[in-house]
C-alpha cells in the first residue's frame, strides 16, 4: 500500500513539473514572439544629424547613429546613397532611384561618395535598417562639388628641393613636404615618386612621369620613399609628382645624388674576347662587355668619371673603350699603332696613353668623348 502511494505522489509530483514547463516555455516564446513583433512594428529612430562634406569629385557623409530599443544600435544597418535630382527624400525612393555610395553595412556613422563630378549639385541620404528589416531614413540634403582647375601647389610652390638621405651602394631615401590643393584635401593627394639618370628627364609632370622610372605607384598622403635596387656608384635624379582628385599634376624641384661605390677589380679574357669584373672579396662577378670576337682586349683602363673601360686591343692593332654596361664598343685609335700593350686614361685632360712592346715607347693622343 505504501508503494503505491509513493508512486502516485511520483505521477502527480511529475505531471506538475511538466505542466509548469510547458507553461513556462510558452510565456518565454510569447515573450520573444511579443519582442520580435514589436521589432516588425516599429522602425528604428534616425539619430539626425545628416552632413556632408563635398571636395572636387568625393563627399563624405557622417550622421547619428539610429537607435532601437529593441535590437539597440549595433545591429542596426545603414546604406549611403545619393543622386543629381531631389528624388530620394524617402526611405522608399531612396532605395528606388538613389546611387549606392555605401551598402548595407553594420553600425557606422559614416560614409565616403567617389566618381562625383565637379561643380556639380549632388542630393544625399542615408537609410537605417533594423533586424526586421523596417527602415527610415535620415532626410535628404544637397551640397555642390567644388570646382578644381587648379594643380597641386608643392611646398613652398615647388621652390624647395627635395631632401636625399641614406644615400648606399644600391638604395637611397628621399623625403619633402606635402603639397597642397584648392579643391583636395591634403590627405588625399597623391604622390609618385620617379628618377632617371638623365638630369632633363624630370623637368615637368609630364616629361617625368612618361621618362622617368616609378618607384611604386601613386600612394596618397606621403612625404618620404625609399629607392631600392640602384646601382653602385652612378647618380641618380630624384623627383616627385603629386596630383589631386581630379588628376591635375604638379612636380617638385628635382635632386640628385650618387649612390656609393662598391670596390671592384677588373680582368680581361684576351682568348674569349671579353671583359669581366668582380667585387675585391671575389662575389658578384659579372660580364662588362663581350666583343663577340671583334676585339681581344689586353690591357685595360677606367675612367672613374664617365664610368667608361678602355682597352688595348692587340690582335687588331687598335685602342678602344665602352660605356660600363654598354653591349657595344668604339675604336678610337687605329692608326699608327703596331702592338699596344699597357693602357692609360688621363680623364682630367681627356688624353689615353699606351705603350707600343714592339717599338719599346709610350705614346697618347688626345680623347673627345661626349
Amino acid at each position: 500500500m505504501a508503494g503505491r502511494r509513493i508512486g502516485i505522489c511520483a505521477v502527480i509530483v511529475f505531471t506538475i513539473a511538466a505542466v509548469l514547463l510547458v507553461t513556462c516555455s510558452n510565456n518565454l516564446s510569447n515573450a520573444i514572439f511579443d519582442k520580435i513583433a514589436l521589432a516588425e512594428d516599429n522602425p528604428p529612430s534616425d539619430g539626425g544629424g545628416l552632413s556632408v562634406q563635398t571636395q572636387a569629385i568625393t563627399a563624405t557623409l557622417t550622421w547619428n547613429k539610429a537607435d532601437d530599443k529593441e535590437v539597440g544600435q549595433s545591429a542596426l544597418q545603414y546604406k549611403a546613397v545619393y543622386s543629381q535630382s531631389p528624388n530620394i527624400d524617402s526611405w522608399q525612393d531612396a532605395e528606388l532611384n538613389g546611387t549606392v555610395a555605401l551598402d548595407w553595412t553594420t553600425d557606422i556613422a559614416t560614409a565616403e561618395v567617389t566618381g562625383l563630378t565637379i561643380d556639380t549639385t549632388y542630393y544625399f541620404n542615408v537609410v537605417v535598417r533594423d533586424v526586421a528589416g523596417n527602415k527610415d531614413d535620415y532626410g535628404m540634403i544637397d551640397d555642390v562639388t567644388k570646382t578644381d582647375d587648379k594643380a597641386p601647389l608643392p611646398a613652398d610652390g615647388g621652390s624647395t628641393t627635395l631632401s636625399i638621405s641614406n644615400v648606399g651602394t644600391n638604395s637611397l631615401t628621399v623625403s619633402w613636404q606635402k603639397a597642397s590643393d584648392n579643391a583636395t584635401p591634403v590627405e588625399n593627394l597623391e604622390y609618385l615618386v620617379v628618377y632617371s639618370t638623365e638630369s632633363g628627364d624630370l623637368d615637368t609632370a609630364a616629361s617625368a612621369f612618361a621618362n622617368g622610372t616609378h618607384v611604386g605607384t601613386w600612394v596618397q598622403d606621403i612625404a618620404t620613399k625609399d629607392l631600392t635596387g640602384l646601382e653602385d656608384y652612378v647618380t641618380y635624379y630624384v623627383n616627385v609628382i603629386v596630383r589631386d582628385e581630379v588628376d591635375l599634376r604638379a612636380i617638385y624641384t628635382k635632386n640628385s645624388a650618387t649612390t656609393i661605390k662598391v670596390p671592384r677589380i677588373y680582368w680581361t679574357e684576351r682568348d674569349n674576347t671579353i671583359i669581366r669584373r668582380a667585387r675585391l672579396d671575389g662575389a658578384s662577378p659579372e660580364l662588362v662587355i663581350d666583343t663577340g670576337g671583334s676585339s681581344f682586349p689586353f690591357a685595360i683602363d677606367i675612367d672613374r668619371q664617365g664610368k667608361r673601360i678602355f682597352w688595348t686591343d692587340d690582335g687588331n692593332d687598335r685602342i678602344c673603350y665602352a660605356d660600363i654596361g654598354s653591349s657595344s664598343f668604339t675604336t678610337i685609335i687605329s692608326s699608327n699603332v703596331t702592338e699596344p700593350f699597357g693602357i692609360a686614361y688621363d680623364s682630367e685632360n681627356q688624353k689615353v696613353f699606351w705603350s707600343d712592346a714592339t717599338e719599346n715607347k709610350i705614346y697618347s693622343a688626345p680623347v673627345f668623348i661626349s
